[in-house]
């Protein structure tokens, strides 16, 4: 049945409320040991220890409409909830076909989560934000603006544009699953990116010509495709994962329909609704001023009034729903045992969906590059390079560079030889946690920050007056995630030296990258879930 309102109540809620309450008859739990550090996890991202209790269930609602109304300033919509696992238990369980929205969840999160692409141009351009250079490899389009404020002689703007050929199949299928299924695998192998100087500050993609081309790459990734996207995490899902969770959806969606079939039942389900749609409203009148001084005291008044209406309206008045004798006997002897044993399957899988996904975060991801680099001081070059990229810890990444650079028509009036330089970077990245600037609650994007190190052995310089051969620099850099796919990048380096004079010196570099696929990804799950309301 489909149903569509504008009250802030949505019936998925209403369904399993009253549902909860049918099946579990019972008094309002006791809140004496209310605290924060006992309240349910609730949240983008974050496991729900029990989703089929009602108390929990209440307080995670609450917590949606609460957080809801803060950031939107207005009557919330709990359409959707922040925590994923309650949206599988809840609107999953309602309409089987969401489990299978939990897969995109997953992957939407995921990707915005995502810290290994390079957008940025690479440490020899001017304006870098970057020492170390990440492995990953961008699927639809990035882009990236770098400027150096200090030091103007080895510092300008620059405009990166990164994409794979992967990207050509996804403008005409679109960047869906099945699309990634059949190509992503190999053609999101490969990366390409051109760095571009910037003359026009009006108009920056107009420097995007042969003229202002500083340098251009290919990559290729060496390791195997660690995403939740790839075609093994989709055979885990699938075999491991998807059967586990479908339990639980069918279970729930059978009892619904067993128990609300009756016209009767049916209305007065919708009375509940309506009186508890009120109830908040009216709450939130009631306690404006606690709404910004205080939430998490209107959150347990919006989860008591819910588990109050739920027990007289429902627990205790379970006769207005005029369920006859089979009825309850069934509840009783056949859907509780079922929804049980379905919950319990559904949390193994979703213990065993966060371990994969861990575990696929801690691999290696390791990618060989070529970039030819069109130098207005040295001449052209190329450049070969292995990156590496590992997870140490949960919270923390370690990145490895090394490469050399050679002469294709060395000048050796400028003590030019074949081989130009030898440099190596290593980069320690760490999580500070999701971005207080994401306003998607799937918007998983981290803020990171990172400590950099580079060398470089410029043998053109040896024995040079006023140059340096061993070149070193030490970066410090935060990234901040401002809007979905955006990040400000600002950089703080010091260097002994630079490829032209011995002068020590520090740079402060700032940029904006922007990654379409995180985007993308969003709009795709924010669209899917329309289409599922309707």
């Amino acid at each position: 049945m489909s149903r569509t309102s504008s009250r802030p109540w949505n019936w998925v809620v209403v369904n399993r409320l009253v549902l909860a309450a049918l099946l579990t008859a019972v008094s309002v739990p006791s809140r004496a040991q209310d605290s924060p550090a006992n309240d349910p996890v609730c949240g983008a991202g974050q496991e729900h220890p029990n989703p089929s209790t009602l108390q929990d269930w209440a307080f995670c609602a609450a917590h949606d409409l609460v957080n809801h109304k803060i950031i939107k300033k207005e009557d919330p919509d709990i359409g959707q909830f922040l925590d994923q696992l309650t949206i599988l238990a809840i609107a999953g369980g309602l309409k089987p076909d969401l489990v299978e929205q939990k897969f995109d969840l997953v992957n939407a999160q995921q990707e915005t989560a995502r810290t290994d692409k390079q957008l940025g141009a690479s440490a020899r351009a001017q304006g870098s934000t970057t020492l170390a250079e990440k492995p990953g490899i961008q699927d639809l389009l990035g882009l990236a603006i770098e400027e150096g404020a200090i030091q103007k002689e080895v510092n300008g703007t620059t405009l990166t544009l990164s994409t794979s050929p992967y990207a050509l199949t996804a403008i005409r299928n679109g960047d869906t699953a099945s699309n990634y299924l059949k190509h992503g695998d190999d053609l999101g192998r490969v990366g390409i990116s051109a760095t571009f100087n910037i003359a026009n500050q009006e108009d920056v993609l107009s420097n995007a010509t042969r003229k202002q081309l500083a340098e251009w790459a290919v990559r290729i990734r060496l390791s195997g495709d660690h995403s939740p996207r790839s075609k093994g995490f989709q055979k885990f899902w699938d075999n491991e994962v998807k059967k586990k969770l479908e339990q639980e959806a069918i279970a729930i969606t059978a009892a619904a329909a067993s128990t609300f079939q009756d016209v009767a039942a049916e209305k007065r389900r919708e009375e509940v609704g309506d009186l508890l749609s009120a109830q908040i409203k009216t709450l939130f009148d009631q306690q404006k001023e606690q709404l910004t001084s205080n939430p998490r005291q209107v959150i347990l008044a919006v989860r008591d009034q819910i588990l109050s209406t739920c027990k007289t309206e429902i627990s205790d008045n379970i006769d207005s729903f005029h369920l006859d004798a089979v009825t309850k006997h069934r509840i009783m002897s056949v859907t509780m045992p079922a929804l049980l044993d379905a919950h319990v399957q559904a949390t193994q899988g979703l213990k065993e969906l966060n371990e994969r996904i861990q575990a696929l975060q801690a691999l290696g991801t390791a990618t060989f590059e070529y970039a030819n680099v069109r130098d207005t001081t040295s001449g052209t070059y190329s450049n070969l390079k292995f990156l590496y990229q590992k997870g140490s810890s949960d919270t923390m990444k370690i990145v490895f560079n090394a490469g050399a650079s050679f002469y294709s028509n060395p000048n050796h009036d400028l003590n030019q030889q074949t081989t130009r330089d030898f440099a190596t970077a290593l980069s320690w990245e760490g999580l500070a946690g999701r971005s207080p600037l994401a306003l998607d609650a799937n918007d998983q994007s981290q803020v990171t920050f990172s400590f950099s190190g580079r060398y470089q052995r410029l043998l053109e310089n040896r024995h040079v007056a006023g140059k340096k051969a061993d070149i070193a620099s030490a970066q410090g850099k935060l990234e901040l995630p401002i809007l979905t796919g955006a990040s400000l990048a600002l950089s703080i380096t010091y260097a002994n030296a630079d490829e032209l004079a011995s002068k020590d010196h520090v740079r402060f570099n700032f940029g904006i990258n922007y990654d379409t696929g995180k985007l993308y990804q969003l709009l795709q799950l924010n669209k899917k879930k329309a289409e599922l309301a309707q």
